[in-house]
């Protein structure tokens, strides 16, 4: 990003998954992006990672899509529509400016992670669906 005179930013190549807490922990914001038109098709893992770091998202992808609902409906983070360069611009600079939102949205993402996401949760959902019932 030097060329860009971006000193704050710093964009690493693929790393080994043995790095990742480093990298989580170093951050402030995890961006997750999805290349246009991938609307019902994927959910970047990813972003498990992240809010279970307390890292809020800065999600790039198409309006309606599983990550910008799972952003937007939890208030964890900033969504920015694919292609939207000054959208991104402007959150960026909404982000910055607001660090008391910064550390809000971090404790929304950990406190999801830790309810939502378990694997004890994961088993009784995946037994509600094998059983057809609602209360296991």
């Amino acid at each position: 990003m030097a060329a860009k005179s971006l000193t704050n930013v710093t964009v690493l190549d693929p790393r080994p998954r043995s790095e990742q807490p480093d990298f989580l922990n170093a951050c402030d914001v995890a961006v997750v992006t999805l290349v246009k038109g991938m609307f019902g098709v994927s959910v970047p893992s990813r972003i498990y990672n992240a809010i279970a770091a307390g890292k809020p998202l800065l999600g790039i992808a198409d309006p309606g899509s599983e990550l910008s609902r799972l952003i937007v409906e939890n208030e964890i983070g900033w969504f920015v529509e694919s292609g939207d360069r000054e959208g991104l611009r402007g959150t960026i600079e909404k982000i910055l400016a607001g660090p008391a939102k910064l550390e809000l949205m971090a404790k929304r993402a950990r406190s999801l992670a830790e309810t939502n996401y378990t694997l004890e949760r994961a088993i009784l959902e995946y037994k509600q669906q094998i059983l057809g019932i609602s209360n296991v």
